[in-house]
């Protein structure tokens, strides 16, 4: 058994219903240390990426653990390209905000219907990238690409 810590990450959707399959299901090499709903993403994502935690908080998934800022933001698949693109705005324009990789779901891609199965199919798809960024290194950079999964 593995004694080393899991990588904080920040997770983000619709809903609570499958952000809730989602969060546990990153463990246990990852831990989803706050998990927003999309509505409230403008408003929370910048302050989660200073390091802050809105109060009150969209949503209650998510660990809550702060001791290490999270390594990556994982957008579902919830996220038209605006509603990407101004939470990505928001975050340029907020002063103090950290370069963390940015992870989205590829809606080109072809997937289960939202409910169980889809939440199974973004956490496969989430570790393996996830892995891949942490082999190449990317979690130790200021880097806020948008990595596809």
């Amino acid at each position: 058994m593995s004694t080393a810590k899991p990588i904080p990450i920040i997770v983000t959707g619709a809903s609570e219903e499958v952000g809730s399959v989602v969060v546990p299901s990153m463990k246990p090499e990852y831990e989803a240390i706050h998990f927003t709903l999309a509505a409230s993403s403008l408003t929370e994502i910048p302050l989660l990426l200073k390091g802050e935690v809105p109060n009150p908080s969209s949503s209650k998934l998510g660990c809550g653990d702060w001791s290490t800022f999270p390594k990556a933001i994982v957008f579902g698949g919830a996220y038209q390209d605006s509603l990407f693109e101004a939470v990505r705005k928001a975050v340029a324009e907020t002063p103090g905000t950290k370069r963390i990789p940015w992870l989205r779901v590829d809606s080109s891609r072809p997937h289960p219907p939202i409910g169980p199965e889809y939440a199974a199919a973004v956490v496969a798809r989430t570790k393996a990238m996830l892995s891949k960024l942490e082999s190449e290194g990317k979690f130790d950079a200021e880097d806020d690409s948008i990595y596809l999964l």
